[in-house]
C-alpha cells in the first residue's frame, strides 16, 4: 500500500497525463454523462479509496492509474444507466489531490494541446491513448485497433514524428517506445 504523500506525489506526475486521456476518452455516450474533468475527480477518488490494492510487482502505478481509469469511465455509463448517485468522499487528503486536478485543468499550455489532439484523425487519438497514455505494448495496441503488431509500431512511430514539436506533449506520454 502507498502511504498518502507517495500516492499524491506519483498522481501529481500522472495528472496531465491523466487530464489528457480523459479528454480524449470523453467522447460519445461517455461525453453524454460525465465531463472530462468530472472523470479525473472520479478517477482520483476511486484510485485513492484503492490504493492499498496497487502490487509494484504486478506492473507501474501509471498501468494501475489508467486501469482505474478505464473501470471509473464504464462505471459512469453504467452509473448513467442506473441513476446511481456519484461519490462523494470528504477528506484532507482527497482535497489536496482535487487541488492538483483543478490547477492541471487550469494550465494553458494543456488547453492548447487538448485543441491539437481532437484536431487529430480518430485512429490516432485511439493510438495516443493507448500506447502514449495508459503504456500499453504494442501487440495489446494492435488488439485494440484490429491491426498487426508492426503496423502499431510503424504507426506509432510516425504519429510521435508528427507531434514531436507539440510543447507538453513529451511530458504527457509513457516512455514505452
Amino acid at each position: 500500500m502507498l502511504d498518502d504523500n507517495s500516492f499524491q506525489s506519483r498522481y501529481e506526475q500522472l495528472a496531465p497525463p491523466l487530464a489528457a486521456w480523459a479528454h480524449l476518452r470523453c467522447r460519445g455516450p461517455l461525453r453524454r454523462v460525465i465531463d472530462p474533468d468530472d472523470l479525473v475527480q472520479e478517477v482520483v477518488l476511486e484510485a485513492w479509496r484503492a490504493q492499498e490494492r496497487f502490487d509494484p510487482s504486478k506492473g507501474p502505478f501509471r498501468g494501475w492509474l489508467f486501469g482505474v481509469a478505464n473501470r471509473v469511465a464504464a462505471e459512469a455509463l453504467r452509473r448513467q444507466a442506473r441513476r446511481a448517485p456519484a461519490l462523494d468522499l470528504d477528506s484532507e487528503p482527497i482535497a489536496e489531490l482535487t487541488t492538483i486536478s483543478r490547477r492541471v485543468r487550469r494550465n494553458e499550455s494543456l488547453t492548447t494541446l487538448f485543441t491539437r489532439l481532437d484536431e487529430l484523425e480518430a485512429d490516432d487519438r485511439n493510438l495516443i491513448i493507448y500506447r502514449g497514455l495508459e503504456g500499453l505494448d504494442h501487440r495489446a495496441v494492435a488488439d485494440l485497433l484490429g491491426i498487426t503488431p508492426e503496423a502499431a509500431a510503424k504507426r506509432w512511430q510516425r504519429l510521435r514524428e508528427q507531434i514531436a514539436a507539440w510543447s507538453s506533449i513529451k511530458d504527457l506520454l509513457s516512455d514505452r517506445d
